[in-house]
């Protein structure tokens, strides 16, 4: 029921605005909403799908129900299978997360994937050479043993990642810019030339 309260009120946003609102937030301020919407099970509310001027409206799913059952049953992993898909999905949680709370879920224990509605055990092991650490303003990204991350800075000069250098590729919620080992300015890349090697 909440889902469709915050579906029904984004669609009224859209229509005395013209444009889709930035958060769930934006709805309760705007008074199109009382509340946040809350997952009984405790998963994190999202938009599923983003706006556009063919669809400017847009469909809201909680992490413990919505991906399970709309990811094909061939998925590796509940957020997707590809790297694109599974990083975007968290970074979307964390989003959620922050925006319905006005903090960032917790950087310790299993509560970094609990506080966004995962189940820590899907996340036990490297997908596809990748192993996927979220919490806190930043979300981190390390290669598995035996594999190796290429990508390029924001100047075209190619940066390696091993497991032995015990660093990771940073995305930061704050910026909404991914980094090499730190956040550091200099440190920024560009995520769409990752690739995943065995050695």
């Amino acid at each position: 029921m909440q889902r469709i309260e915050t579906q029904n009120a984004e669609r009224q946003y859209v229509v005395d605005s013209g444009m889709p609102s930035t958060s769930i937030n934006d709805l309760i301020q705007a008074k199109y909403l009382s509340k946040y919407p809350q997952c009984p099970a405790g998963g994190i509310y999202l938009w599923i799908n983003d706006a556009n001027q063919a669809n400017p409206f847009r469909n809201l799913g909680c992490s413990f129900h919505y991906f399970p059952s709309q990811m094909p049953a061939s998925a590796l992993t509940p957020l997707g299978s590809t790297f694109t898909e599974i990083s975007d999905n968290f970074i979307k949680l964390l989003d959620s997360f922050y925006n319905k709370n006005e903090r960032y879920a917790r950087t310790w224990g299993d509560y970094t994937f609990t506080d966004i509605g995962m189940n820590p055990s899907d996340w036990k092991n490297a997908i596809n050479g990748v192993i996927y650490k979220p919490g806190g303003n930043r979300f981190s990204i390390e290669p598995d043993i035996g594999y190796v991350f290429y990508v390029n800075d924001t100047k075209g000069v190619q940066k390696t990642l091993t497991p032995e250098l015990n660093w990771n590729l940073v995305y930061s919620l704050k910026d909404k810019t991914w980094y090499y080992h730190s956040t550091a300015s200099g440190n920024e890349i560009d995520i769409t030339t990752l690739r995943v090697e065995k050695k």
